[in-house]
């Protein structure tokens, strides 16, 4: 622990931040809270002590790894089908009618299925950012 150069410390009954010139916890009332090492020094504040500061992680979003990158995956996906329809239709033309069927049909589809995917792609990154 370190030597109490700072202008507060934990309490030591409830571990939260108290001023150095108070000698009663405003929180708790504790007499003298001031947290101490073991020669007598007071100890500076820390927020892993205080128990009113919420515990989060490194990463500003609470979710799994892979779950961070895939809605900005799926969101480049959509940008470049887009991107390679507009430069060259005839491209996914002939790539649709290999399935046997019209390829307006198959437009339709495809726009449908990522206009899906983008609304949750951005619902998904709207509710992780809260």
């Amino acid at each position: 622990m370190f030597i109490g150069t700072d202008r507060f410390s934990n309490c030591r009954n409830c571990g939260r931040k108290v001023a150095v010139g108070l000698y009663e916890c405003p929180h708790c009332k504790e007499v003298y809270p001031h947290i101490r090492n073991v020669l007598g020094w007071r100890v500076n504040y820390t927020k892993a002590l205080d128990p009113s500061v919420p515990r989060r992680s490194l990463w500003p979003f609470a979710t799994p790894s892979w779950l961070r990158f895939l809605s900005p995956s799926l969101i480049a996906i959509v940008v470049i089908v887009v991107v390679v329809d507009y430069l060259l239709p005839g491209l996914l033309a002939n790539l649709f009618k290999r399935f046997g069927q019209s390829a307006d049909q198959w437009h339709g589809i495809l726009y449908l299925i990522m206009s899906l995917v983008l609304v949750l792609c951005l619902w998904n990154m709207m509710r992780l950012k809260r």
